[in-house]
């Protein structure tokens, strides 16, 4: 039996990025002049172009799941990604969590193995239902289950404009915070946002979320967006270490 990942989805994924973006960037012009705060070019254009090479590799990344299949056979799972395969012994599983949404339809399916591989599921919406049957019919029965539920509906058409706009609050809140306040405090506001920055960049290589998700052939979006935030990082460092000179 073959799954093929929804393609409704992954344009919705894409709209809802794009929706994001521009409701970030409308909130950060409209919040500036409402809490009279200019938006500092040397912080904001940066910020700019990191979430376009973000969305570049976004997606890149949804081009690639469209190309994704699940296919059951009696003895395994495989994901395959246009030629590529991965296989998975359904005897190895040792846990199975399915996540809902709040309308109680399947987001994603992890499945832990007992050498403590993951392996995630997510896109197949107008399969998910017959998916999650036949890899329960598949597996021991003695192997838990978890069913957890989403507090609220993420995928509302108005979810991504609002929080487009309370990120951007916050953005020109700290911003105008950072500008009133000594350079000295200013230093060390910038020196924990480029650390903050530098974390995540090396969370992103270490752990490998992209991959993790849709297949090691995209092991290589995970180093660049990597990459891109150690450089944004470095380069807020830089400018804090600056800022007395």
């Amino acid at each position: 039996m073959e799954f093929t990942v929804s393609r409704k989805e992954v344009m919705r994924r894409k709209a809802a990025y794009v929706v994001l973006v521009i409701s970030m960037s409308v909130g950060s012009l409209l919040f500036s002049k409402l809490l009279d705060t200019p938006l500092l070019s040397s912080l904001y254009i940066p910020f700019f172009i990191v979430f376009s090479l973000l969305g570049v590799m976004s997606f890149r990344y949804l081009n690639l799941l469209m190309r994704m299949r699940i296919r059951f056979s009696d003895r395994e799972i495989e994901r395959l990604i246009g030629n590529k395969s991965e296989r998975y012994l359904l005897s190895e599983i040792e846990t199975i969590k399915i996540k809902r949404r709040s309308n109680g339809d399947i987001r994603e399916i992890s499945i832990l193995f007992r050498n403590r591989k993951k392996l995630y599921i997510n896109a197949f919406e107008q399969d998910f239902d017959s998916l999650a049957r036949i890899l329960v019919d598949k597996v021991d029965r003695n192997i838990p289950i978890c069913t957890v539920h989403e507090p609220i509906n993420f995928d509302h058409l108005l979810f991504y404009p609002v929080l487009g706009l309370v990120v951007s609050f916050y953005f020109v809140l700290l911003l105008k915070g950072m500008i009133q306040t000594d350079y000295d405090a200013l230093k060390y506001y910038g020196f924990a946002i480029s650390a903050l920055t530098c974390l995540i960049a090396m969370s992103f290589a270490c752990w490998k979320p992209i991959a993790r998700r849709s297949g090691k052939r995209n092991t290589g979006i995970n180093y660049i967006i990597s990459a891109v935030l150690l450089i944004l990082g470095i380069y807020i460092f830089s400018i804090s270490a600056n800022l007395n000179r």
